[in-house]
């Protein structure tokens, strides 16, 4: 293996660097392409990937080159030497390009040259079947290149029981390389592994082009220390993992890196492991992992869409996931640059145990247990949308132990440095749990969000731990009023709370306007709600306003959201004049009293079961002594103080999770 094929530099930004050579037919010929620079996340190290000239040429002279036919049941070839034929096995001892043709009914191309130097296979319309081995299988090479012949299909497959000499355990692939391999060419390769894997590169194994069909009782593509794609067609129904990397044994090893292509996944575990860092920079991404997100998995099961163990980068492409586990899932950092993603999953639809940094992309979350989790979550930009049955976002500290096993039920305890921090872009989010529920601070100074938060009292719109410094954007929030909270004090920016007595219809328009009658403020919850928060730049502290319900507005066909607009005016609910930074609202207008609980603040949910220490299974709040409510303290931020200094019980069954 190339010892400059990728390397890791400790700097604070990702700086990707790729080396891509055009296809052209001098393979001298190498052009450097795509550069990416990662300048807003959170992370320390740097990938680089090279694609050689000997990788992009799939060009061969017909003169020079050493033909094998393959005749059903025979084999000949018009090589003088360097090839040597037992029966239905042609083994390749010295470096050149072979050219592959015809039909094998059982038996083997197998590369095992007698001093280093590199093959050329070329698969011009070849059809090899091996019932107790791999089809071909690359033993010793300097580096082997497969060229798929333009306009041919070339078929590999296997039995489903290998015989092994001594104690060997290889091959174990219908394809399969113990050094380096590369694959190009715009040909047809279709793999059936009936034993084990389909294609194995047990060294660096690249795909340049071509169009791959793959089946597998078990892995379909992997590429041990390192697996690299520049382009092509990839249709894979496999019982594993359809794409992985497997090489820990350093961090400069086990990463995925992919330029782009067509990919139609398949997997009964994971759509793309990486044990390594995985880079994404562009594709069509279709994945049903774990056969979808209503299917239901063990533990021990990793059924995930995509996952790196150590870093997950995606700049552009299309994502289709449909994940029974996480769609998007590092035990580091995922950093989304930009890109298309729709996901339903039956867990989280991003989930890093460190940071998650959101930059650009439009990101559609259709269903989840959680929608975004991790450590540190940081929205820079983008259009987010969330739909969760728990929380939409959660920050929370510690590592899910579901990541590279199954997917766990482990609680999660709070770091101090556990941060959700908002500067930009648009999110909407429609929880059952906390809408945004941070287990430390929140920072927000910038973007617009709007929540349709939980209609039960166990949850609310906003939960947090530490302080909510909002100092810019626009925030609204409904939901019920029972944990309903709204910023900290220490907010540079004016917010409001209104507690209704009544639960109030979805589908209705609320509008905040001025003193003079203009609408600050106008949305369209989703769902019934019982209190509403709102912040916005527009809002002033010292100025009067009225929140009115009902009227018409044009709002924006995403959020149901507009600011600083015209309309009608509907039914007036209450004036009042904000006197304070912060204010709460009820009826009768400006007012003491702040209402719901707030401050449980739950650690990350490590599976779809009940939200611990929030709420039972029916999602009721946790009894209080003699039934009363607890109050909060002059000058507090939703911390909780319990009547006569009780605190509250857990309902029978929960862990206190």
């Amino acid at each position: 293996m190339k010892s400059n094929i990728y390397q890791w530099l400790g700097i604070s930004m990702l700086t990707m660097s790729l080396m891509l050579a055009g296809c052209t037919s001098n393979p001298s010929e190498v052009t450097t392409g795509i550069t990416s620079e990662n300048d807003k996340g959170s992370t320390s190290k740097v990938l680089s990937a090279e694609f050689d000239a000997e990788d992009l040429d799939s060009n061969w002279d017909e003169k020079s080159s050493k033909q094998i036919a393959l005749n059903g049941d025979s084999i000949t070839t018009s090589a003088s030497s360097g090839v040597f034929i037992e029966g239905t096995t042609v083994t390749i001892a010295l470096p050149g390009t072979y050219v592959v043709s015809g039909e094998l009914n059982d038996g083997q191309i197998h590369v095992k040259l007698e001093n280093n130097g590199n093959v050329k296979l070329i698969l011009n319309g070849a059809t090899i079947h091996n019932e107790d081995s791999a089809a071909i299988y690359v033993e010793k090479a300097g580096k082997t290149i497969i060229t798929l012949a333009e306009g041919t299909q070339n078929s590999l497959s296997d039995g489903s029981d290998y015989v092994y000499e001594d104690n060997a355990d290889e091959p174990s692939g219908t394809l399969y390389s113990k050094d380096d391999l590369s694959i190009n060419g715009a040909g047809t390769l279709i793999v059936n592994a009936s034993f084990n894997d389909a294609i194995v590169g047990k060294d660096t194994l690249k795909l340049v082009e071509g169009t791959y069909v793959v089946t597998s009782v078990d892995d379909g593509i992997i590429g041990r220390d390192v697996l690299a794609i520049r382009t092509g067609k990839y249709t894979l129904d496999v019982a594993g993992d359809a794409m992985k990397s497997t090489n820990d044994n350093t961090e400069e090893l086990g990463a995925i890196y992919i330029v782009d292509g067509t990919f139609d996944i398949t997997s009964g575990n994971d759509g793309i492991d990486s044990i390594g860092a995985a880079v994404i920079e562009n594709g069509q991404f279709n994945i049903v992992s774990g056969e979808g997100s209503e299917s239901k998995i063990d533990e021990t099961t990793s059924a995930k869409g995509i996952k790196s163990a150590t870093e997950l980068t995606m700049y552009k492409g299309t994502f289709n996931v449909d994940s029974a586990d996480d769609a998007f899932h590092s035990n580091g950092n995922v950093n989304v640059h930009g890109g298309q993603y729709s996901i339903t999953t039956g867990d989280d639809g991003f989930h890093a145990d460190s940071a998650l940094t959101i930059n650009d992309g439009v990101v559609q979350i259709n269903g989840s247990y959680e929608g975004l989790e991790g450590n540190q979550i940081t929205v820079n930009g983008g259009n987010i949308s969330i739909i969760a049955s728990d929380d939409g976002v959660n920050v929370a500290g510690g590592n899910d132990e579901s990541a590279f096993g199954g997917r766990g039920g482990a609680s999660f305890a709070t770091e101090s440095d556990a941060l959700l921090k908002i500067t930009g872009g648009q999110i909407k989010v429609d929880a059952k749990g906390d809408g945004l529920d941070s287990n430390g601070n929140f920072e927000m100074s910038g973007g617009t969000v709007v929540v349709n938060g939980p209609e039960d009292n166990g949850n609310g719109p906003l939960d947090y731990d530490g302080t909510f410094n909002m100092s810019g954007g626009t925030l609204v929030a409904v939901g019920s009023s029972g944990m309903a909270l709204a910023p900290s004090e220490i907010s540079t920016q004016a917010a409001l709370l209104m507690y209704y007595t009544e639960t109030q219809a979805a589908n209705t328009l609320v509008q905040l306007a001025n003193e003079a009658g203009e609408i600050i403020v106008a949305f369209e919850p989703d769902k019934t709600y019982q209190s509403v928060m709102i912040s916005s730049p527009l809002i002033e502290q010292g100025q009067s306003y009225t929140l009115y319900s009902g009227g018409q507005t044009v709002l924006d066909d995403i959020l149901n959201i507009a600011e600083d607009t015209t309309g009608s005016l509907g039914n007036k609910i209450v004036s009042f004049t904000l006197a304070d930074k912060i204010s709460y609202v009820d009826a009768n207008g400006i007012t003491t009293s702040r209402g719901g609980m707030g401050g449980f603040g739950g650690g990350m949910g490590g599976g779809r079961g009940p939200m611990g220490g929030r709420s039972d299974d029916n999602g009721e709040m946790p009894a209080m002594p003699d039934g009363e409510m607890p109050t909060r303290p002059e000058g507090t931020n939703g911390e909780m103080t319990m009547p006569d200094g009780e605190m509250p019980t857990r309902p029978e069954g929960t862990n206190g999770e």
